[in-house]
């Protein structure tokens, strides 16, 4: 795995609307108004980092992923991994059916597995429950709170999934804090520019179904900053 450098935001503000409250971490990452706390899971921290950290500073880089992935099944699970990259999606997903059977709490057989389901179009649901399983798993195991936000950096790509899946669901408050966690999750990282803009149009489209005329527009003209010809968001906009 290529190591990314982390950033961590600490400028908070709150934003409020009927259906959820909210604080947003820098302009672009919301998260319950509940959260006083984030914590990053998988991050080799720097050895002189200070309390009093500053926006934008880095704190270290992503660390690799172990050798391997389960005892039982590493090789279907490499398999998997490139039959998802040469886009056979359903050979993917099928051959973690019985490693998703025997090892139902292994986080890299339920996100290769969820991911695979999600490109299939029939058995998106099925995705958003595996994506749903590994996300509670690995708040519980971290201790996720009201309070403590916690953001695994292994498996930034499953809160993105989940979030999007969510609004399949038209599950808008829970949307928005899974598509923030991720936005959160790649802070810093330049190879995101497509994704970070789509996420934040996503976040835009969120708050419009929500009814929070305010958050819809702060999220559209972010959106539009870093890319001034977008139309997604001025769909939502202009119907204001």
């Amino acid at each position: 795995m290529k190591s990314l450098i982390c950033f961590l935001c600490i400028s908070f503000y709150l934003n409020c609307s009927a259906q959820i409250s909210i604080k947003l971490l820098s302009d672009d990452c919301p998260v319950s108004s509940k959260v006083n706390s984030l914590k990053f899971i998988h991050v080799e921290t720097k050895s002189n980092l200070k309390d009093n950290l500053k926006s934008g500073e880095t704190i270290g880089k992503v660390s690799n992923y172990p050798i391997s992935l389960s005892k039982k099944f590493d090789k279907e699970i490499l398999l998997s991994q490139t039959a998802y990259r040469d886009k056979n999606f359903t050979k993917a997903a099928l051959l973690l059916e019985n490693a998703y059977k025997e090892e139902n709490t292994n986080v890299f057989i339920l996100e290769n597995y969820a991911r695979a389901l999600y490109q299939i179009e029939n058995r998106r649901d099925e995705s958003y429950l595996v994506y749903k399983k590994l996300v509670d798993q690995l708040d519980k195991e971290y201790s996720s709170s009201d309070s403590l936000l916690t953001i695994d950096l292994w498996f930034k790509e499953a809160y993105w999934k989940l979030g999007t899946l969510y609004m399949d669901n038209n599950k808008w408050d829970s949307a928005i804090l899974e598509i923030g966690r991720f936005i959160c999750s790649i802070q810093g990282d330049n190879n995101n520019g497509a994704a970070y803009e789509q996420a934040l149009s996503f976040l835009t489209e969120c708050a419009f179904n929500l009814e929070n005329i305010e958050l819809c527009l702060h999220f559209a003209k972010r959106t539009l900053k870093y890319n001034p010809k977008n139309t997604y968001v001025k769909e939502f906009t202009d119907k204001l």
